[in-house]
């Protein structure tokens, strides 16, 4: 599969609550994370999309990236996902969090040669699965918007509906890289993990 054909959204609706900041402007010692995210979405695949809650919290967005508000306004990254999906040109879209300041593309590249027919594609950590980074089809679009109207917001609630399938990465990567290259931000401790990560420039 050619990740060029493919489309990237870039779920940015959260609010970061518990961060106390908005996780769109997020910045680390190497830089804001929404935009390295950007840039690297945007070299391996053909459009990118940021998902969120609502246009106006992006301020001067990079050129050749579009803005698109959730569908269905508090329905969470599930949201963002039918969002995105009801977009895309694609068939299938790579999907990522906001909030990941040192995703690593040898992580895309392994999760993506697994690719068929899968309705959903994402990877784990042993038990650990990370379902917002990932692949996911527009086939997926029905049983998202089911799974809304039930009132089951988890991204994993769909799943059962559709063809999926976990890849595990533990033992094909260092587990301390896939600890630093799948940190979410979503406390104060996980921003200080990430300073002190992003200075030390050990994540490369």
């Amino acid at each position: 599969m050619c990740l060029k054909q493919l489309d990237a959204f870039i779920l940015a609706g959260g609010q970061g609550r518990r961060l106390n900041r908005d996780k769109v402007h997020l910045e680390l010692p190497n830089g804001r994370v929404l935009a390295n995210l950007i840039d690297l979405c945007g070299d391996l695949f053909r459009t990118v999309t940021l998902v969120v809650d609502r246009a106006q919290r992006i301020h001067n967005p990079p050129a050749g990236v579009r803005i698109m508000a959730d569908v269905i306004p508090g329905s969470g990254p599930l949201g963002g996902l039918l969002t995105g999906l009801g977009v895309a040109s694609s068939r299938t879209s790579f999907v990522t969090a906001c909030d990941l300041p040192f995703l690593n593309r040898e992580i895309i590249h392994f999760v993506a040669r697994r690719m068929a027919d899968q309705d959903v594609l994402v990877p784990a950590r042993g038990d650990a699965i990370e379902p917002l980074v990932g692949f996911y089809a527009k086939t997926c679009s029905d049983a998202i918007r089911r799974s809304i109207e039930r009132g089951d917001l988890r991204v994993r609630g769909f799943w059962p509906e559709v063809r999926t399938e976990v890849v595990d990465l533990a033992g094909s990567f260092r587990p301390g890289d896939l600890d630093t290259w799948l940190l979410n931000v979503n406390t104060r401790r996980e921003l200080q993990i990430a300073e002190a990560v992003a200075s030390s420039g050990t994540w490369e």
